[in-house]
């Protein structure tokens, strides 16, 4: 759950930064603002510490500077981020896989115990009808029909009650295994752009490669934003994770339902592709189209996007590494030859 500030803190924080940053010439940019709004407030320790260091050592803070403090307390490792989650996932299951054994036993018991009591009942009547042969008067035979109702209604009353625990217990394991299911698609998600993350790309691949093994066509497209690091160093990384955000949307929506769209990491996404060549290289050049058509503003200035896209078949009998490699040498072709275009294996020079 996200701390709460409140609205008094922020006046007084942003009373002191602005003109904090004026004496010490930090450009005001939203990377810079957030560095210092985090001091100011106080409330992360390693960011305070940090920076009391560096101002008691009369730090000069470029930009360079500051671009490693946004990188070091904001900036997302992928690979940490994956970690974590993987270790979410790990214990989501454990706890579903322990309340499930719970649960299975009590209800066990439950049904154990009703089939004795229903023993116990078959039992009761058999004796109820030697008193009934046995009975001379109308008190006895009433005496005997009082006790059968009274069993027969304890013994329906338990085997309503099971029934209704067996229902209870059906619902709390779709509850548990909705949760599992949650948390491994969380696992498998990248936070900022919502596409398939790493691990999920990983795990896709070995499975592609086994259905390639029984004859199935696959391509593996290695997609990466063009001049990505130049945008990042005059615009700022809050405005490249935004546009992060829109060449994922566009991938995403140009790509159809038989291709799995991931990002790979930083810049750099992947789409495995189930079909020819050939139609795969129709969805790259349709990625490619939708990437330049977006229209990007920053401060009031147009940013032109494309993207330099590199097309590997996968081959059954090769690895999830040659796979790779080969995308991504034909996607530095792609670079190499102008960025903004499509290139596949068949344009890589012999032997490369």
């Amino acid at each position: 759950m996200a701390e709460t500030i409140d609205n008094s803190v922020t006046k007084e924080v942003v009373r002191q930064l602005v003109p904090f940053l004026s004496r010490k010439g930090i450009p005001i940019t939203p990377e810079n603002y957030r560095i210092w709004f985090e001091y100011f407030l106080g409330r992360k320790e390693e960011i305070k510490k940090t920076l009391d260091e560096m101002l008691a050592s009369d730090t000069v803070f470029t930009p360079d500077v500051s671009d490693r403090l946004y990188k070091r307390f904001f900036v997302r490792d992928l690979i940490e981020e994956d970690t974590q989650k993987l270790k979410i996932e790990m214990e989501t299951a454990d706890s579903v896989s322990r309340k499930a054994s719970e649960l299975l036993i009590n209800i066990m018991k439950d049904i154990l115990g009703s089939a004795e009591n229903t023993s116990g009942y078959g039992d009761k009547l058999k004796s109820y009808m030697d008193d009934m042969e046995k009975a001379n008067r109308l008190e006895d035979m009433q005496n005997v029909l009082r006790n059968v109702l009274r069993d027969t209604r304890e013994t329906a009353n338990q085997s309503y009650v099971v029934h209704k625990k067996l229902e209870s217990g059906s619902e709390e394991l779709e509850t548990l295994n909705a949760a599992l299911i949650n948390a491994r698609m969380e696992a498998r998600t990248d936070n900022l752009t919502t596409l398939a993350n790493r691990r999920a790309f990983d795990e896709k691949m070995v499975e592609t490669l086994d259905m390639a093994r029984q004859g199935r066509p696959f391509c593996l497209l290695m997609l990466d934003i063009d001049h990505f690091k130049k945008f990042n160093d005059e615009c700022g990384h809050l405005i490249g994770d935004k546009l992060l955000k829109h060449v994922a949307k566009e991938i995403r929506g140009a790509c159809p339902s038989n291709a799995t769209p991931c990002r790979y990491g930083g810049e750099e996404f992947a789409v495995i592709f189930s079909g020819p060549s050939d139609a795969a290289a129709a969805t790259a050049e349709k990625i490619r189209k939708a990437i330049e058509e977006i229209a990007f503003t920053v401060r009031g200035r147009d940013i032109d996007v494309t993207i330099s896209i590199g097309l590997a078949s996968i081959q059954k009998n090769e690895t999830v590494k040659d796979i790779i490699a080969r995308g991504d040498a034909a996607m530095y072709l792609a670079k190499q030859s102008g960025r903004n275009n499509v290139k596949t294996e068949k344009d890589l020079p012999a032997g490369a």
